[in-house]
């Protein structure tokens, strides 16, 4: 009994880390030219009032800008170009990915100086509080006996950023790859900036692995 209890407290704690992932994709395994030039855009994110953004984050553009292009410089194989762009030049249409059905971002009037374009559209930016359960372990009992207790648990800061991608080639418009990914992340106490960093670089991570844009 002492052995079911401990395993479903644990099973709990892991669910809790693990959080929500809704991410899926589609990878297509006939893309396999390396491209030389890499146009990556992303359009401007809305980020709600509600939403309390680190001060160093205030200028979100700048950021996400930053951080997608840090992780590019050291992760990606083809020589690249980073902008932002408006919404208003990106249009959509629906596309299976892992089974469901999902809005996937074009840009309107690509140009041929980049082989493929890579966009990177809907950012949203979550914070949210995560319980964790208390562990099971050896405690006393109100006799003296030894008696498995469970402690309150603990509240701890999250992370979530969510993006649609989509990679096209540039001289004839077909659509390479595409996807919605969704990344989060817990800190023991208190949301910083570097958890939020955390959560961006495995989005762009994510996005590249298995393509021909990954150097690995």
């Amino acid at each position: 009994m002492r052995i079911t209890k401990t395993f479903l407290i644990l099973a709990l704690i892991g669910f809790a880390f693990v959080g929500c992932y809704n991410s899926r994709q589609h990878k297509d395994p006939s893309w396999v030219a390396k491209p030389s030039m890499l146009q990556v855009v992303y359009t401007v994110p809305v980020i709600p009032d509600s939403i309390e953004l680190p001060e160093s984050m205030k200028t979100l553009s700048s950021w996400i800008w930053s951080n997608v292009d840090n992780t590019l410089k050291f992760n990606a194989g083809s020589h690249y170009k980073l902008n932002e762009i408006s919404k208003d030049l990106v249009s959509y249409s629906n596309h299976e990915a892992d089974g469901d059905s999902i809005l996937v971002p074009k840009l309107n009037s690509m140009s041929d100086s980049a082989d493929v374009y890579l966009i990177y559209d809907n950012f949203k930016f979550e914070p949210y509080t995560n319980f964790v359960p208390g562990a099971a372990g050896p405690g006393f009992g109100m006799g003296g006996g030894m008696m498995v207790g469970i402690s309150t648990g603990s509240s701890h800061g999250c992370v979530k950023i969510s993006a649609s991608y989509a990679y096209y080639d540039s001289k004839n418009g077909k659509l390479l790859d595409y996807g919605f990914l969704e990344e989060s992340g817990c800190a023991e106490d208190k949301v910083f900036e570097h958890d939020w960093q955390n959560a961006l670089r495995d989005l762009v991570m994510h996005s590249i692995e298995k393509t021909p844009v990954a150097q690995y």
